[in-house]
């Protein structure tokens, strides 16, 4: 019983620090594509050509760029693209339901798991 329950702690730890963190979806380079699927009001994460990080909140999606507000990022110099998926206190909330669920069936009669 001690392992399960350091193995459990264990568990809560690694979730907690992996649910903190902003969960992203890859998008592919094409142009198409991404006029399809990058949205205004979307963060993105963009890596250029150059090797240039950038992370921004879209403003608009023309033909040829996505459009930040203080940036313009044109198709042809996009590496790696992005888009979040879900944010850090979405992904936490999550993660500390399913931790008190799992809690709560520890603290259970074993009489009611038994078949």
């Amino acid at each position: 019983m001690r392992l399960y329950k350091y193995f459990a702690f264990m568990l809560l730890v690694f979730s907690l620090i992996l649910g903190s963190r902003a969960s992203y979806t890859k998008v592919y380079s094409e142009p198409e594509i991404i006029q399809s699927v990058i949205e205004p009001g979307d963060k993105v994460k963009i890596v250029t050509d150059d090797n240039e990080e950038t992370t921004f909140l879209v403003v608009e999606v023309t033909d040829e760029s996505i459009v930040g507000e203080s940036e313009t990022v044109l198709f042809t110099d996009i590496k790696r693209l992005k888009k979040q998926t879900g944010s850090a206190g979405e992904n936490f909330l999550i993660i500390t339901i399913m931790t008190i669920g799992v809690g709560a069936a520890d603290g259970m009669p074993t009489e009611i798991l038994k078949p």
